[in-house]
């Protein structure tokens, strides 16, 4: 079992991050943000052939046999790219997005040249969305699969890269990591784990067997971060 290393703690704030906080507390600036980073994704949908805003750009309700799934919302592009750039990836990596929604990651992480992406998610109406973006998506370089059913009792056990944008809370997060684990001993690979809006770090960092590498940061997206981990060999 490796030697379990503690998360770094949170770089402080830089320059960016105060002016982020002044210009967010003024109103009709906040909407004008909001509405630039709207047409800004509604560009990139259109040139990816995908539409992953969810219904009406609200957030949907979903449940998990531990009733603790966060509701879906889609995570920023300029922000996706960036947590996703921190991960190298190659054609044996097959990518898993837990809690897909309607597969936003996914598809992003399909551009690539890697083995195969998988979607687990719980809601069939959201899944149903990720598949469909999936055939659609343009430039797509791996195949696209989407599971519908609860993560605490999903098939992890051809994964190389997970990736989790806060999806539920900590009985699930445990019960996920559990059955990545035992996978591991039939299928011995090095794994990674990206978590986004990292809630529940704890339980990754109590669990025994990851190991931390590095904190992402967003100056410009409060309240964003990712943390990076490892398993066994990775």
């Amino acid at each position: 079992m490796p030697a379990l290393t503690p998360p770094a703690p949170a770089r402080a704030p830089g320059p960016a991050h105060g002016l982020a906080v002044r210009l967010r507390g003024l109103g009709l600036l906040k909407a004008a943000v909001v509405s630039v980073r709207r047409a800004r994704t509604a560009l990139i949908e259109r040139y990816l052939s995908i539409d992953t805003c969810g219904p009406d750009g609200d957030e949907c309700a979903v449940s998990t046999g531990f009733a603790d799934a966060q509701g879906y919302q889609a995570i920023d592009y300029l922000l996706l790219r960036d947590y996703l750039s921190r991960v190298s990836m190659g054609p044996a990596d097959v990518f898993y997005d837990v809690g897909c929604g309607e597969g936003r990651t996914l598809c992003l992480a399909a551009r690539r040249p890697i083995a195969r992406c998988v979607g687990i998610e719980v809601d069939p109406v959201l899944g149903a969305k990720a598949r469909s973006n999936g055939d659609r998506l343009r430039g797509r370089k791996a195949r696209i699969e989407v599971r519908l059913g609860d993560a605490a009792e999903a098939d992890y056990s051809d994964g190389t890269v997970y990736w989790l944008f806060n999806p539920f809370g900590a009985r699930t997060l445990a019960a996920v990591l559990a059955r990545i684990r035992a996978s591991l001993d039939a299928n011995p690979r090095p794994v990674r784990i990206v978590y986004v809006n990292p809630a529940c770090e704890d339980v990754l960092r109590d669990c025994g067997w990851l190991t931390f590498t590095e904190r992402r940061l967003s100056p410009w997206f409060l309240a964003r971060e990712a943390s990076y981990w490892t398993g066994p060999g990775g």
